[in-house]
């Protein structure tokens, strides 16, 4: 190959890289939040707005006191969970007749723990899933629920998971539990569930959970120590968690990392519709990341706080919800 050629192809190559990198960009930087009016509930002190979207563009928050509103490009207040089931942990929706929320409740003798479904109109009555006697209740807590069809829910806390098939829960054992109760749970499909408490993962394969690491868990990912906030799962070869210092913690199918870039910033919140759509509220003020198949990238004009909850139904479909009930839609 002659010079000329080769400082052609070479031009010709830099060009092609520019415009991917334009066109990664432009993905995320076409992205507008807009703020929206204000949701009819808020999160009670040291408490959260837990909420969940859907493709058809339905949403349904919950406060961790039990207030409901549901959102069809406005919000409308509905029925408030039982105040018997105490404090509701999450929430998840596979349409908008179908959701389901976790609660725990108790003392320091008691902990009753408890999944409620939406119907589409108000919460069937309370079922208990299952119930500790002992101080150790208290670190024995459901972590929280994720659904992918109207037949398949897993939720988990307290070294159990119960799965739910539309009519009945089935208790298994193996989801990880520490000492301090702590872990986030989503499912991308009924056969790969993931559960995080501190550094150590497992998954749920269809039929089993199998564990990576019991206690401590503090290097089976390596360099991450603390606690999650949330997991979002896009597909089976992408998951998210976030809340740890490190920032986003990603799952590829694989194996366990670290995002790098701006993805190192603390988060919240995340929320993945697909495997190439991930939004995450930043602790960074006034910003959201965006994952957009190949990078993450940085979103300014965030009007909420780092506290809010944000959930997308569909790639380039989010709402985020602050506990004082402020809300922003994005698209």
């Amino acid at each position: 190959m002659r010079r000329s050629e080769a400082a052609l192809g070479a031009g010709v190559a830099a060009l092609v890289a520019a415009l991917v990198a334009v066109s990664t960009v432009g993905a995320a930087g076409s992205l507008v939040w807009r703020t929206a009016p204000r949701a009819p509930l808020t999160a009670p002190k040291y408490g959260q707005i837990n909420l969940s979207c859907v493709a058809s563009g339905f949403c349904i928050a919950v406060s961790s006191a039990g207030q409901t509103a549901t959102w069809d490009r406005s919000w409308h207040a509905a029925p408030s969970l039982s105040s018997s089931v105490g404090f509701v942990v999450q929430v998840s929706c596979v349409d908008s007749s179908f959701c389901v929320a976790v609660a725990s409740s108790g003392t320091t003798a008691r902990t009753n723990n408890y999944a409620i479904v939406w119907n589409g109109k108000s919460w069937r009555a309370p079922v208990k899933l299952y119930t500790v006697d002992s101080p150790a209740g208290l670190y024995s807590t459901l972590h929280g629920v994720s659904c992918t069809a109207t037949t398949f829910c897993m939720t988990t806390g307290g070294g159990e998971s119960y799965e739910f098939n539309g009519n009945t829960w089935t208790g298994h054992r193996g989801a990880i539990s520490g000492t301090d109760g702590n872990g986030v749970i989503a499912c991308a499909s009924r056969s790969l569930c993931v559960n995080l408490h501190d550094g150590s993962p497992n998954t749920w394969n269809g039929s089993k959970w199998a564990y990576v690491r019991s206690e401590p868990l503090n290097d089976t990912i390596p360099g991450v120590v603390g606690f999650f906030t949330q997991l979002s799962c896009g597909s089976a070869t992408l998951c998210v968690g976030v809340g740890v210092e490190e920032g986003a913690v990603v799952w590829n199918g694989m194996r366990w990392s670290i995002a790098g870039g701006v993805a190192k910033t603390a988060s919240r919140s995340i929320s993945c519709a697909s495997a190439v759509f991930c939004v995450a509220t930043s602790h960074a003020s006034h910003r959201t990341l965006v994952w957009t198949g190949s990078s993450w990238g940085a979103l300014s004009g965030f009007p909420l706080g780092a506290e809010a909850s944000v959930s997308c139904g569909r790639p380039r479909s989010c709402v985020a919800v602050a506990n004082s009930g402020a809300t922003a839609v994005l698209s």
